[in-house]
């Protein structure tokens, strides 16, 4: 069993990460355990990626490095698309605890 699959997935929990990937503080492992839970609680596989995907980043990595930038033409659509799909998602998971 990974250490995602052992990650104890609770309110708390989930309230922590969603503050961490608002304030772009998640690592990237981070948003794998997300991922992971989405995919094990309501059965959609790399919701995540899928998502920046959309946006052609193809790792949680270049999407925590296009928030960090000053300006980005993809700054402000991944600020509201993709942060807003992930916060939303963040809150049904906690709806289902």
């Amino acid at each position: 069993m990974s250490a995602i699959e052992k990650q104890k997935f609770d309110r708390e929990y989930l309230d922590l990460l969603q503050k961490k990937i608002e304030s772009n503080k998640a690592t990237t492992e981070e948003y794998k355990s997300l991922d992971f839970f989405i995919k094990s609680t309501v059965d959609i596989p790399n919701y995540v990626l899928n998502s920046l995907a959309e946006f052609n980043l193809y790792s949680y990595q270049e999407y925590i490095d296009e928030r960090k930038k000053d300006f980005s033409p993809l700054k402000s659509k991944l600020e509201g698309q993709v942060l807003g799909r992930i916060t939303g998602a963040i809150s049904a998971l906690k709806a289902t605890l």
